[in-house]
């Protein structure tokens, strides 16, 4: 160790300013001052409490990073790959559809493109009108410009052209008259203005109506009854949804079961409408009222006297008398009500809502 130390320099004496000294070895007890030294400076450095898990974080939130990056240029070149032939082929296609319309406005002779005539040799405009008519010179077509579609016979009447102006022949020694340029416009077919609906109505704009109630069972035990709804606000409102509907004894009397169901064909309820959905919010004008039809099949209990507690001994207390509550689908308010028969539990059939008297209640 200490010939290592010797050729190597490192074993030297260090003078106070630090650099090795050549002199010769140093003492044991300046390497150890000196390795102290060295620890003491490094004895502070200690890595944070958190070190770990913010590399453990940091290294896949990179990665993620950088995965991101990486699909987004890709996305970004698959973009363009696609968008710009799109865009090339409808500049394109734009550009012919205007060529074509302005060929079909103005013909490529010079016959009819405003200048195109000297205006001082009107025989020799008319030579080549008629020659490009038919072929057969000034006097064979009476020196009228050529026809757009066929030849005309002397003593047919003439056509209207764009803009208006008739197809007339010039008199002998005249010009032909000028058509003034014809600006062509691609006609768009009608937009539908969405119409705007009122807006919601809430609990300070409805009530319950007066038409509100329920009917006597029939003899299949089914009872009929409607919920009406009525705006008593000064202003149209708009009902979105059927509602909520739901059937509950009054507080201290045990829970009934009770299934709610929407009207369909081939159900019990047989007297109850076909309501059609509306499918979008149904609005209801100032004074006017919304309602729903529904029919009850009470369901009655296994005790004395329909008592919902089996056995006679001691009888049951008698059946609670359940209520019908509605409210709007958007809101937890109770807008109407409507004693139901007393029962045990039983079914609900329900409408959709409508306005009042667009279908006959049931009897």
């Amino acid at each position: 160790m200490t010939a290592m130390n010797e050729g190597s320099g490192v074993g030297g004496r260090l003078p106070q300013d630090g650099r090795p000294d050549a002199g010769g070895p140093a003492a044991p007890a300046e390497l150890e001052a000196l390795r102290r030294r060295l620890q003491d400076a490094v004895s502070g450095i200690q890595p944070a409490p958190d070190a770990l898990e913010r590399l453990r974080a940091a290294v896949p939130a990179r990665r993620r990073r950088r995965r991101a990056t990486v699909l987004t240029v890709a996305a970004t070149v698959v973009v363009l790959a696609v968008a710009t032939p799109m865009v090339r082929t409808v500049v394109i296609t734009d550009q012919n559809a205007a060529k074509s319309g302005e060929a079909n406005v103005f013909p490529t002779d010079g016959s009819d493109v405003p200048g195109g005539e000297d205006d001082g040799d009107d025989n020799e405009g008319s030579e080549r009108v008629g020659a490009g008519a038919n072929g057969n010179g000034a006097g064979s077509n009476g020196g009228r410009p050529p026809a757009r579609s066929g030849s005309p016979s002397p003593g047919a009447s003439s056509s209207a052209l764009p803009g208006g102006l008739p197809n007339e022949s010039p008199a002998p020694g005249q010009t032909a008259p000028v058509m003034p340029p014809v600006t062509t416009t691609a006609t768009v077919g009608p937009t539908a203005v969405p119409t705007q609906l009122p807006p919601a109505c809430t609990i300070n704009d409805i009530e319950q109506g007066a038409g509100t109630g329920l009917a006597a069972a029939g003899p299949d035990g089914m009872a009929y009854g409607v919920v009406e709804v009525r705006n008593i606000s000064r202003r149209d409102c708009s009902i979105t949804g059927s509602g909520n509907v739901l059937v509950a004894a009054a507080p201290g009397n045990p829970p009934i079961q009770v299934s709610i169901k929407m009207h369909e064909a081939g159900d019990p309820a047989v007297r109850l409408p076909a309501v059609l959905p509306a499918g979008q919010p149904l609005v209801v004008p100032a004074g006017a009222a919304y309602e729903f039809q529904f029919a009850w099949l009470a369901t009655p209990g296994p005790g004395v006297g329909g008592s919902c507690t089996p056995g006679d001994n001691p009888p049951g207390p008698p059946p609670p008398v359940p209520a019908l509550g509605y409210m709007l689908a958007d809101g937890g308010v109770k807008i109407a009500e409507v004693p139901l028969t007393a029962a045990c539990g039983g079914v609900v059939y329900r409408t959709d809502v409508y306005l009042t008297g667009a279908y006959p209640r049931a009897s």
